[in-house]
């Protein structure tokens, strides 16, 4: 019996320890698509082609395609990759293979990010990497990488630009803004980026710190006021004693009074009443002073208690500012001002939930910006930038209260329209489509037209919270295939 318990005590931790190693996998799995689906957008408008097999890509990475799926395209990839000019990929007639240039690229130390703040010892590890990283350069890399360097340069100074940072690493924020002015090379993105993850690691440490502060702070207040509503209630206890006090004063005089009377002689009946007459009024005064004694002590307290009640509330309100504003740069895009990736995750959940429980309609919609990676090439990263304000602008206008939009990543919008079928959306949609189209961006004097393809489908019955964002992006896919500028109905 007990070798039966051992055992299944066995078996018990072996699937415990399974389903660990299951969620590492899962997670790393997932970070990983991620990652697939980010440097899938740095090449995009390279050619066609290339950009409608990189959005199959993209579908099958977040919605699980097969292995084999994933072979055929990715091999699909490299072929349209070799023809184009200036191709990141080396032809096996080089001397250096892609797997050689990806080993050397690849660092070999990382340095480690300390949960309290970047140290001086982590920014010098971070120089020495470095400099090891110049005098280690790999001869086939950075051809491949000036291919790409302006996109990778606009995301990173997008990121760096939006984080507010502490003091404390504050500089560092100015070292890495300064390296992406003149323009990044190869031998350098690696340091930069570990650079950043130092600079990541330290806001959040100084806002823990900050906001550990202010609850120490705020426990300190409270403790306060706990006593100072302990020194009221005092008072007024006190206050009660020498009332009980003086009444039993009283009663004793007026029951010697009383006794009194019972002389038969007047003189002394009359001393006997004007002696106790003069304790009465003894009592009375020393009553009035020891009343306004508390109540002189009563009215300081309860001065001290509004102050400090004042106080904390203006300190809390000042908390809740501070974090309604970090709440709202976590959520929001800093370039077109629309709530980001984070936002949107979080607005789904809560449509999703009403949709569940009321059923009512629920239109999801992905938007993309066509040929965007031509705008960029043709008229600089800035008029790219200029041309998302300008239609996440145009979004905006056309969205009613009830809506939601965001920036999905890049040039790509999500959008969640409640209380609407699929063809009320596709109404609203045309409209947006055709106001985009119509209007010509002026940038430096230069005329930018703009197109946008957009994808939608509606929640049907049984969907999970992410099947219809799947078809909806087939959708777009299929907008793009059919000639883009258009807007399609994922299909039943």
């Amino acid at each position: 019996m007990a070798t039966e318990h051992a055992d299944d005590q066995r078996w018990k931790a072996k699937y415990r320890t399974l389903l660990d190693e299951q969620a590492a996998n899962d997670e790393h799995a997932d970070q990983l698509r991620q990652a697939v689906i980010r440097l899938s957008h740095i090449v995009d408008g390279a050619s066609e082609e290339l950009d409608d097999l990189l959005h199959e890509l993209r579908h099958k990475v977040r919605f699980g395609g097969s292995t084999e799926e994933l072979q055929a395209l990715i091999a699909q990839i490299d072929s349209v990759c070799a023809q184009l000019p200036d191709s990141p990929l080396v032809s096996a007639n080089d001397d250096v293979q892609p797997v050689a240039v990806a080993e050397q690229a690849a660092p070999t130390t990382a340095p480690p990010v300390s949960l309290n703040g970047p140290s001086d010892e982590d920014n010098e590890l971070a120089r020495e990497l470095a400099a090891q990283k110049v005098e280690e350069r790999p001869k086939a890399a950075e051809p491949a990488f000036t291919s790409i360097s302006e996109r990778v340069e606009s995301v990173l100074i997008d990121m760096v630009s939006g984080l507010n940072v502490p003091e404390s690493v504050a500089e560092s924020k100015q070292r890495i803004e300064k390296t992406l002015q003149h323009g990044l090379n190869w031998y350098e993105l690696i340091a930069t980026l570990e650079e950043l993850s130092l600079i990541i690691a330290g806001t959040l440490y100084e806002g823990e710190k900050d906001y550990a502060g202010f609850l120490q702070q705020t426990i300190g207040e409270l403790a306060a006021l706990q006593e100072l509503v302990i020194a009221c209630q005092q008072s007024e206890y006190s206050q009660s004693l020498q009332g009980k006090a003086l009444e039993k004063s009283i009663t004793g005089v007026l029951k010697g009074l009383g006794e009194s009377l019972q002389e038969t002689d007047i003189e002394q009946m009359k001393s006997a009443v004007q002696q106790g007459l003069n304790e009465i009024a003894d009592n009375m005064q020393e009553f009035n002073s020891a009343q306004e004694r508390s109540a002189l002590e009563l009215q300081e307290n309860v001065h001290a208690l509004t102050t400090q009640v004042l106080q904390l509330q203006q300190e809390v309100a000042q908390a809740q500012k501070q974090i309604d504003q970090h709440k709202r740069q976590a959520t929001t895009d800093p370039l077109t001002k629309l709530p980001n990736r984070t936002a949107y995750d979080n607005r789904l959940k809560l449509e999703y939930q009403r949709w569940i429980r009321y059923q009512r309609p629920l239109t999801l919609v992905v938007a993309d910006i066509d040929f965007f990676k031509k705008i960029n090439d043709g008229f600089g990263h800035l008029a790219g930038d200029a041309v998302l304000v300008e239609v996440a602008a145009h979004i905006k206008e056309s969205l009613r209260k009830t809506d939601f939009a965001a920036r999905y990543g890049g040039e790509e919008f999500v959008l969640l329209l409640p209380e609407t079928n699929e063809q009320q959306a596709m109404i609203a949609l045309e409209k947006l489509r055709v106001s985009i189209e119509q209007h010509t961006l002026k940038y430096e004097e230069q005329e930018i037209e703009v197109t946008m393809s957009f994808g939608l489908s509606a929640y049907r019955e049984d969907d999970n919270i992410n099947m219809v964002f799947a078809r909806a992006d087939q959708a777009l896919y299929a907008a793009k295939q059919q000639g883009r500028n258009r807007c399609v109905i994922a299909n039943q």
